[in-house]
């Protein structure tokens, strides 16, 4: 009885899958506050992806921001609000999606904002110690958007008007040394 007993208990665990590790909600602050509490972690982030969508071999590189220009860049109507966070992230290619994303964030573009599963890893040594997230799930949010151009405000009127005094100035001084004609 004993033996059909261990047999079924490990009929069980060999049948029955294992539970997924639960993903812990993180940002980039608590990343780089406390990076060895995550390393190996499964973690879910939420953010802009941002500068460029390098391909290399079977993953693509780019990079997650999670600050406040992330909801209202600067382009797009936002004050300063303090310095860009960010991460890396490793994408699989089977699950890279630029035409439905559209391009990362720039000075032109609010990039996609996506919710990223994946596990974090800190100076990982078989990736020369770069510290990313290693994205085994991507949820699209909300695609990229461009953000507003053409007008220029009042810092760039004031840089033009500057410029054109500058060279009105600089023209009349050269005018008034040059020798005179006679």
């Amino acid at each position: 009885m004993r033996t059909v007993v261990a047999f079924s208990f490990l009929a069980v665990l060999v049948v029955v899958p294992a539970a997924p590790a639960k993903a812990q909600a993180v940002d980039v602050s608590e990343l780089d506050q406390n990076p060895l509490a995550y390393d190996g972690q499964i973690i879910t982030i939420e953010g802009e992806l941002i500068g460029d969508y390098g391909e290399r071999g079977d993953e693509v590189w780019v990079q997650l921001n999670d600050d406040p220009y992330t909801e209202n860049p600067i382009p797009g109507g936002g004050v300063p609000a303090g310095g860009n966070q960010g991460i890396g992230l490793r994408i699989p290619v089977d699950i890279y999606d630029p035409d439905l994303w559209g391009p990362p964030g720039s000075a032109r573009y609010r990039g996609p904002l996506v919710r990223v599963v994946g596990r974090f890893r800190y100076h990982a040594a078989e990736a020369s110690g770069e510290t990313f997230v290693q994205v085994t799930d991507i949820e699209l949010l909300d695609p990229a958007r461009p953000l507003p151009t053409g007008e220029l405000g009042t810092p760039g009127r004031t840089g033009i008007a500057l410029l054109v005094l500058a060279a009105i100035i600089y023209a009349a001084a050269r005018y008034r040394a040059r020798p005179p004609r006679g």
